[in-house]
């Protein structure tokens, strides 16, 4: 296989890179701005599809009519001033991990290096704070968050709305694999 979808859709959510059973797909940084698009390893893929078969770009992302909108910022006044959200994505973070939850979210890693961690402490979820400008990878995460849905832990992400979209076309693969992992009994 040469390309999964026009580069010109590819939003570089990385879904298929985590998807491929080959492990022939990887993100590079192209163009003037960096943008992450899909490299296939044409020598190792066995065409088998995997890739195209949930990628936000080519099948799309149903969305619901937004009837209401909401705004939101942290009371506390030191959070508000310190944050590029004002505050609410650190609330919800930290609300979420309190309760024993995983947060997901876009983090400045050493080299400039931006990419997406799983955050499962209150002391790390002032990682996730600040602006970035620019593209973030989510693929190093995604395995761990398939387990965080698997095994029934309240899980938050925050990303982009490509990122998101991939994360909502895994929810929809990881359960029809968990209800394929059940049996009759269970049903």
């Amino acid at each position: 296989m040469e390309n999964i979808c026009d580069y010109k859709i590819c939003t570089g959510c990385g879904l298929c890179v985590s998807e491929c059973p080959k492990r022939c797909i990887s993100l590079v940084r192209r163009g003037s701005l960096g943008h992450l698009f899909t490299k296939i390893d044409s020598l190792i893929c066995n065409d088998c599809g995997l890739c195209k078969k949930n990628c936000p770009a080519i099948c799309g992302t149903k969305y619901n009519t937004i009837r209401t909108a909401y705004a939101a910022w942290s009371k506390d006044d030191e959070e508000y001033r310190n944050s590029a959200s004002g505050g609410a994505a650190s609330v919800f973070s930290e609300y979420v991990v309190s309760k024993g939850g995983i947060v997901y979210g876009c983090a400045m890693l050493p080299d400039i290096n931006v990419k997406h961690i799983r955050v499962d402490n209150l002391k790390d979820v002032t990682k996730l704070k600040g602006s970035k400008y620019v593209q973030s990878s989510i693929v190093e995460v995604i395995p761990q968050l398939k387990d965080d849905v698997k095994f029934g832990r309240t899980t938050l992400f925050i990303g982009t709305p490509c990122q998101v979209a991939a994360i909502k076309s895994l929810y929809k693969v990881l359960l029809n694999s968990i209800y394929n992992d059940l049996d009759e009994s269970q049903l």
